[in-house]
C-alpha cells in the first residue's frame, strides 16, 4: 500500500467522523457556528504543528499555490455550512454522508478527466456505482 493511500485513508476516517459530528452538533448549535468553530479547530491545530516545526523550517508557496487554497478555504466554509444546515433538518448522517460523498466523487471525477487524468474501466465503474448509491440514498430519504 503506497504512502499516499494510506494518508488518504486517514483521511477518509477523519471525513467520516467530521461528518457524524457535524451531524449531532447541528441539532444543537446555530448552522453558522459549524464553520467557525470548525476551521478555527483546524488552525488552532496546524499552527501548533508549526511551532514545533518552526526552527529552520521554511514555508514555501507562490502567489498561484495561495490564491487555490484561497479558493479551497471558501469550499471548506461552504462544506461546513451546508452540512450543519442539512443536518439540522433532522437528515440521517447514514444518508447525508454517502450523498455528500457520492457528490464530491462526480466533481473531482469530472474536474480530474478537465485536468486530463486519465482513468481505467475499473475506476469508472467504481465511480458510476458509488454515485448510483448515493442517488439511491437521496431517493429513499424523500
Amino acid at each position: 500500500m503506497s504512502k499516499g493511500v494510506l494518508l488518504i485513508g486517514v483521511a477518509a476516517l477523519a471525513g467520516g467522523c467530521w461528518s457524524a459530528l457535524m451531524n449531532r452538533a447541528a441539532q444543537d448549535t446555530d448552522p453558522l457556528l459549524a464553520p467557525m468553530i470548525a476551521e478555527a479547530t483546524g488552525v488552532f491545530i496546524a499552527l501548533a504543528i508549526l511551532a514545533t516545526r518552526w526552527r529552520g523550517a521554511s514555508l514555501e508557496w507562490t502567489a498561484r499555490g495561495l490564491g487555490l487554497l484561497l479558493l479551497a478555504g471558501v469550499c471548506v466554509f461552504s462544506v461546513d455550512y451546508f452540512t450543519a444546515r442539512a443536518y439540522a433538518t433532522e437528515l440521517s448522517v447514514s444518508t447525508g454522508a454517502p450523498i455528500f460523498l457520492g457528490g464530491a466523487i462526480l466533481v473531482t471525477t469530472a474536474i480530474g478527466l478537465a485536468l486530463g487524468e486519465s482513468f481505467s474501466w475499473q475506476k469508472l465503474a467504481g465511480i458510476v456505482m458509488v454515485t448510483a448509491g448515493a442517488v439511491v440514498l437521496g431517493m429513499a430519504s424523500e
